[in-house]
């Protein structure tokens, strides 16, 4: 039986800065892991199994709208990093059109934890399974060692070369102060928030640790949580 997340691979394709022919491959296998890691660490047992038990239903297999297909009521598509679901038979109309015949899939029914999810935590979880997933999709090793993908083109038609160690590193301090921003911006609103108004157990998120929660920095950092 499939471990039960919140994010797909699409999602983290979309979520971040990797490209939309991105393999996805690796990031499935990492999300169960990631997830759990970060649930019982950062969010706390409660509030990452009320998120799990009261999210909507995506579909793992949803792939990108496209023009010349006909869709069912209840066919899932993407588009522009968005989750849609089909509300007619035979349904030909882009889901960003005024007229569509789309109903936008969000990940709750509660308010507060769709404004959690899509502002601050899909973001955080994205960056995160992204970062971790370079080192299986941009670098491989062989007889010349460790090397990097190279070249313009689809992922499959791109070259190897030998790995700049310096670019990689800058690349992911970016990456890595970026995600350390996100983290911040989220535990700042979940310190606005109350159980109450909330409608979801916020309260029970613990203080964040920088290794838990955002990339380790020169100084090491600690939130708590006041409600």
């Amino acid at each position: 039986m499939a471990t039960k997340v919140l994010i797909t691979p699409f999602e983290v394709v979309r979520h971040s800065p990797a490209g939309r022919d991105y393999p996805t491959d690796g990031i499935a296998q990492l999300i169960p892991v990631f997830e759990q890691q970060y649930g019982h660490e950062c969010l706390g047992d409660t509030l990452y199994n009320w998120m799990l038990q009261n999210a909507n239903a995506y579909s793992e297999t949803a792939l990108e709208w496209c023009s010349t297909s006909a869709y069912n009521i209840g066919d899932q598509v993407t588009k522009n990093g968005l989750l849609y679901e089909s509300t007619t038979d035979m349904n030909t109309t882009d889901p960003l059109c005024e007229d569509a015949e789309w109903a936008e899939v969000q990940r709750f029914s509660v308010d507060c934890a769709n404004e959690l999810w899509e502002v601050h935590l899909r973001q955080i979880f994205a960056m995160h399974i992204f970062i971790k997933s370079l080192n299986r999709t941009t670098r491989t090793t062989g007889a010349n060692g460790l090397t990097v993908l190279s070249g313009a083109g689809s992922y499959n038609n791109q070259g190897f070369t030998t790995a700049d160690r310096q670019t990689l590193n800058d690349y992911k301090t970016q990456l890595n102060e970026d995600l350390r921003v996100m983290v911040l911006n989220m535990i700042r609103w979940a310190q606005k928030q109350s159980d109450s108004t909330c409608g979801m157990p916020i309260s029970t998120m613990p203080g964040c640790t920088a290794a838990a929660c955002a990339p380790q920095s020169n100084q090491r950092r600690r939130w708590a949580f006041k409600h």
